[in-house]
């Protein structure tokens, strides 16, 4: 009953979302087809094949086409058919994701050797793409109870599933529907839709390797595998057949831990004094001394005095350091500690004033009206390179104003870099088609970056963008055999001259071994294909997979490129 009621759930959600996106499907829902030109109509293309469940087609599913592009809007969602046939109109040229809506079933990998849940999909303007199939299949089953150390359920516990790779490596089952991975109130679990393979069932916290911002006291358990141990390596591992149900995967978990605190205060490095409502920042350290990721909140300040104190740290290695924002121009070097089993205090953080970058933005070349008027929607972020990773200098942006200034403040001393950014959406994403030429100071240009002293305030910063519009499109065929299973590839292009390691940008094909590379400036490039996936098995096959072409690239037009794969040996 409970799984029936999520499952409703996510289907009420599902439709809601569904009648938004076709109260605006006549404008296709993304900014490439929110204009309402002729020429944009009419270079809409369609997507169009059926969803299968046992070599029959699947009546009544929802089928999801969603864009590539941050921040990933639904596009477009429709139901099969009686036949299981779906057709998505008015789809303009971009790269899609497209789904299927079926909780309890999985994907059969396409023919992109791809183990993911949707099809990638690259569409040229007024492209009509026919008989893109989902093929389903029902998915596996795990399921278990979940007690303490004294046999009691736990509730509301959440479950992990780790699902090893033919290299050892794990992929972590993650789902919409997260009520789907907590125990009952009999501590019981069922997750389903489980691709079959070999899992490793976890529950409870990693020591050393997570913190809980939250009270002090009991804390969360640590991370114990199946059936109750917390060394992984003497972990069961589970299993599991294409769409069979593993019942009784029990874990039994230890004592909570205990959560402790964690105080100390800021002061100023030049004169000692105490640094009042000043922001900071807190992460965690892997045991190869690297930040593996930080942790925020406003509320995160210092008092009157200069004094800060957080609850709820699981024993663990951290980090804590001074973060700059609009209320306070203080950064630091992080300051690492350790938690054992009790409080830690008397830490004290050395803080500096931040530095400033101010300046102009010019274009150059850039004639065309049109884009001219999306360079107010740009903007300016700013990165710091320094020694060690800090959780507290996150990237700092900046509007460009009309007149083309900009200012850009809370920055550490350091090399900065600039890149550009989309200000009009909701996460940042590269705007497409710009990018910066150089970056100059007092007229000199700065390839390495801009070299910024503690406390300094830089002006006269020249910024000199373009737009580029080369677009190279291509295919893979493959001949003289049947690609074996498993096989994942990425393509790459770069300069010519350049290392084949560092190319400008990589791709994935798509489900029909289709790629692209748009934004491109004029010039000579080489695309390199190359498997990034290969089993064992099909080892044999490394040298015949591994291509490479040559292009050249004008503006405003598309060059083509075709890999041919000849599995035959000749």
């Amino acid at each position: 009953m409970q799984v029936l009621t999520r499952f409703i759930t996510l289907a009420a959600l599902l439709l809601s979302a569904m009648n938004g996106a076709q109260a605006q499907s006549s404008q296709a829902q993304s900014p490439q087809a929110q204009s309402s030109s002729a020429e944009s109509k009419a270079a809409a293309g369609s997507i169009s094949g059926r969803v299968l469940i046992a070599g029959q087609g699947a009546k009544g599913v929802p089928v999801l086409l969603q864009s590539t592009d941050l921040p990933r809007p639904l596009l477009v969602t429709v139901k099969t058919d009686e036949d299981g046939r779906f057709h998505l109109p008015a789809v303009p040229a971009g790269s899609y994701r497209l789904s299927s809506f079926a909780p309890a079933f999985v994907l059969i990998a396409d023919l992109a050797r791809s183990s993911e849940s949707s099809k990638l999909l690259t569409l040229s303007a007024g492209e009509v793409v026919e008989g893109i199939d989902l093929i389903l299949t029902r998915g596996s089953v795990i399921t278990g109870c979940i007690t303490d150390a004294d046999g009691q359920p736990v509730i509301e516990q959440r479950v992990r599933l780790d699902r090893l790779t033919e290299r050892g490596q794990q992929d972590t089952f993650s789902t919409d529907d997260g009520q789907m991975l907590e125990t009952d109130d009999r501590g019981i679990y069922r997750v389903y839709g489980l691709r079959a393979g070999r899992y490793l069932v976890s529950v409870g916290m990693v020591r050393g390797e997570m913190m809980v911002m939250g009270q002090g006291g009991p804390g969360p358990y640590p991370r114990t595998f199946h059936p109750h141990v917390t060394d992984e390596s003497k972990a069961i591992i589970v299993e599991v057949t294409e769409g069979a149900e593993t019942a009784n995967i029990d874990i039994q978990v230890g004592r909570p831990m205990h959560l402790n605190k964690v105080t100390g205060r800021m002061v100023d490095a030049e004169s000692g004094q105490p640094v009042p409502n000043a922001a900071y920042a807190v992460a965690l350290i892997r045991q190869n001394s690297n930040i593996k990721s930080g942790s925020w909140s406003p509320a995160w300040r210092t008092n009157a005095q200069g004094e800060f104190r957080l609850e709820g740290f699981a024993p663990g290695r951290y980090a804590i350091s001074a973060k700059p924002d609009e209320q306070s121009d203080f950064y630091s070097d992080p300051i690492n500690f350790e938690v054992h089993e009790a409080d830690v205090g008397g830490l004290e953080i050395a803080a500096h004033r931040a530095t400033s970058i101010s300046g102009v933005v010019a274009v150059e070349g850039i004639t065309d009206p049109a884009v001219l008027a999306k360079v107010p929607q740009l903007a300016l972020v700013a990165s710091s390179t320094t020694p060690e990773p800090n959780p507290a200098l996150s990237d700092i942006q900046a509007r460009i104003n009309p007149n083309g200034r900009f200012q850009i403040t809370g920055l550490r001393a350091g090399t900065i870099h600039l890149s550009l950014v989309n200000q009009t959406t909701a996460t940042t994403s590269t705007p497409k088609g710009f990018a910066i030429l150089r970056t100059e100071r007092d007229g000199i240009a700065q390839p390495n970056g801009l070299a910024v002293a503690p406390g300094e305030q830089i002006t006269g910063v020249h910024v000199v963008i373009a737009y580029h519009s080369g677009v190279v499109r291509g295919q893979i065929r493959i001949e003289g055999g049947a690609l074996p299973e498993g096989i994942a590839w990425s393509i790459s292009i770069g300069r010519s001259g350049d290392s084949l390691q560092s190319p400008l940008k990589w791709v994935q094909p798509d489900a029909r071994g289709h790629f692209v590379f748009e934004e491109l400036p004029p010039g000579n490039y080489f695309v390199l294909l190359s498997p990034i996936s290969i089993p064992l098995a099909a080892q044999p096959l490394a040298r015949l997979l591994r291509l490479t072409q040559r292009v050249t690239v004008t503006p405003d037009a598309e060059s083509q490129v075709t890999f041919v794969v000849n599995l035959s040996g000749k």
